[in-house]
């Protein structure tokens, strides 16, 4: 079970109590004021994950996304990297940092969401815009970009 301090406390055990249970080892602590019972924490790295993400959802209010919501519901996730919890926020500025690198390497980006996979003829005309845009200024990329592997 994942208990916040918030919830210990407006259920009557102190913040001494809570120490002590981290310190007999009955408890560890997951994240600042968030709490699970060592015989939550499973052996698998799913099972370690998703204990993580609960306990990030609870101190933050922030729901999961991509491989983490896939573990916190039991999903299959085989080959993806569970050491570390990547927030939404953190990979939305991940992917801005990279798009960014790529235009100042004079690559031409287009973004797709999930209106352009339902509209495949618009994600078509976009496309070809770009690539018009390119051939008409008649500028390549001026440097290689090397994709790194996404975690999370």
């Amino acid at each position: 079970m994942v208990i916040t301090r918030a919830e210990a406390t407006s259920a009557g055990t102190t913040d001494d109590e809570l120490r002590r249970l981290v310190a007999s080892g009955a408890y560890v602590r997951l994240l600042r004021g968030v709490y699970a019972e060592v015989a939550e924490l499973g052996t698998s790295d799913e099972e370690r994950h998703r204990l993580r993400v609960v306990a990030m959802a609870r101190r933050s209010g922030y729901a999961a996304s991509h491989v983490s919501a896939a573990v916190l519901h039991r999903l299959p996730v085989s080959g993806a990297d569970l050491s570390q919890n990547v927030s939404a926020v953190d990979a939305v500025l991940s992917e801005k940092r990279r798009e960014s690198r790529l235009v100042e390497l004079g690559w031409i980006v287009i973004r797709i969401d999930a209106s352009d996979l339902r509209d495949p003829a618009r994600l078509r005309a976009r496309v070809r815009a770009a690539l018009d845009r390119a051939q008409r200024t008649g500028t390549r990329p001026a440097g290689r970009y090397e994709l790194t592997p996404r975690v999370g």
